[in-house]
């Protein structure tokens, strides 16, 4: 790694936006995503040819997304620790 430390504004709009994106918007959609597929996964609100279709490939896809969640999180650690990073170098307030 060189000793090159370079902080732009566009470096610290970026990082300000997805610490935004991630703890914002993207982690309650896809919370709300798994919701709304539990609720579709039951036989008693939704059943038929497709909706067993959908019940048998639900449960691999809600890992997924959870495991996307777990990943969501260890990128706003990275993002935090990539802002401080910012500040320290100079950028920011």
């Amino acid at each position: 790694m060189s000793g090159r430390v370079l902080t732009t504004p566009e470096a610290e709009a970026a990082s300000n936006k997805m610490g935004t994106i991630i703890t914002g918007s993207l982690a309650d959609t896809l919370r709300d995503l798994i919701a709304q597929g539990d609720t579709l996964s039951e036989p008693s609100v939704w059943d038929g040819r497709h909706a067993g279709t959908f019940r048998s490939g639900w449960p691999n896809t809600r890992t997924q997304l959870n495991e996307a969640l777990t990943q969501l999180g260890e990128l706003r650690t990275a993002v935090e620790r990539v802002r401080t990073d910012i500040v320290a170098a100079g950028g920011g307030a």
